[in-house]
């Protein structure tokens, strides 16, 4: 159909590497304490915050796996309803940026958030840090995969080019 499967990618940009992080990162401190009063606390799943402290979370798993797919070697389906996939990610990162901003700011009632929620904000401007700087072309330097080709062992480095020579000295004149 549309997809396509190939070997696993040898490189990963820095902006696809700082949105999966960040997705990770989202996805993964969305079940531990989101915030709290107290002894109470809630995971972004509980009672009180589902669903809209659930929405990062699922953007970051989203924006997970799909950079582990792409990465694995297989062609995500495109267009998606007209949208290119660096379009899709810039508005999973930026809502869940977003989001994630609201409950930083909003009056909490005496409630704080706690690591979970924390650790879930920074994930989420990771992923739409990552993902503006992809929309962008920033971030695009590749960096190696460690242990994606087992045949070589070492890693081939593109070198800059050196740099011009310096200009001749100027001439003295007579006169």
């Amino acid at each position: 159909m549309g997809y396509r499967f190939g070997r696993m990618r040898k490189h990963i940009s820095v902006a696809e590497l700082v949105m999966v992080i960040g997705g990770a990162i989202t996805f993964v401190f969305s079940f531990f304490s989101f915030w709290g009063f107290g002894g109470l606390r809630v995971s972004a799943w509980g009672n009180g915050t589902f669903p809209l402290a659930s929405i990062p979370a699922i953007l970051g798993g989203a924006m997970l796996v799909a950079g582990i797919v792409e990465q694995a070697g297989s062609k995500l389906p495109e267009p998606v309803l007209t949208f290119n996939w660096r379009q899709i990610r810039f508005t999973w990162g930026i809502v869940a940026a977003a989001i994630m901003l609201s409950y930083l700011i909003m009056d909490k009632g005496g409630a704080s958030l706690k690591l979970g929620g924390i650790l879930m904000f920074l994930g989420a401007l990771a992923m739409g840090t990552g993902s503006v700087m992809a929309l962008l072309g920033k971030g695009s330097h590749q960096l190696a995969v460690p242990g994606a080709d087992r045949t070589t062992t070492k890693a081939t480095t593109t070198m800059p080019p050196p740099p011009p020579p310096p200009p001749p000295p100027p001439v003295a004149h007579q006169g």
